[in-house]
């Protein structure tokens, strides 16, 4: 179990590489093209559920750079106790949403990207709501939620295990500092709370304790 106060999920909150393909899989086969899409941002763009639905195509303008400007929802810290709000220094403001932009690189899902940018279209935002804004965390939550039961994956699974598993995957295949710059955070020490031992590594491992 994790620490108390802690936000590293539990063991069986990662998944493995058969499962994240079964996840996509699924709704892709169905032809349901935004579900895939949401869930493809999730793990691809290593994204929180809050970032992905309020994604909008004027972010991916350096696609063909590998790179995309994606809102961050925890770099404004909140004004508390008489202490203004403070903006993370050199970010620039998204005109939607107020939140800050911060540039990641794109690693990999380059052509799934595309095709969801010719899907949505010219819209404000990819993941359009129903009342004309974006699509609700809430309704980006319950569609993980049908496709996690269509492809058998754990209960204790969420939306955010597919921003843990990217980010683990790869630190474990470049190293932490570039997991670091795909997930957007603001230190290596938060990076480190989403590593994970794959298979691989343990395999690679295998014989490090032979006297």
């Amino acid at each position: 179990m994790p620490a108390k106060g802690s936000h590293k999920p539990e063991r069986a909150k990662y998944l493995s590489r058969d499962q994240v393909a079964a996840l996509l899989r699924a709704p892709e086969a169905a032809g349901e093209m935004r579900d895939y899409y949401v869930l493809a941002c999730a793990y691809y763009l290593c994204r929180r559920v809050g970032e992905v639905v309020r994604l909008q195509p004027a972010h991916f303008a350096n696609l063909s750079m590998s790179e995309i400007v994606v809102p961050i929802l925890k770099r404004v810290k909140k004004a508390k106790d008489g202490v203004e709000a403070r903006w993370p220094r050199g970010m620039q403001k998204d005109a939607l949403t107020g939140l800050p932009l911060a540039r990641v690189p794109i690693i990999d899902g380059m052509e799934i990207l595309q095709r969801m940018l010719a899907w949505a279209g010219n819209r404000d935002w990819i993941f359009q709501g129903s009342r004309g804004g974006h699509l609700s965390v809430r309704r980006a939550t319950q569609i993980f939620r049908v496709w996690a039961d269509v492809a058998a994956l754990p209960k204790q699974c969420t939306i955010h295990s597919l921003r843990h598993t990217a980010c683990s995957n790869v630190v474990s295949a470049a190293g932490i500092a570039v997991g670091r710059d795909l997930a957007a955070h603001s230190s290596i020490a938060v990076t480190n709370t989403y590593v994970h031992a794959t298979r691989e590594d343990l395999a690679r491992a295998k014989g490090a304790l032979n006297p």
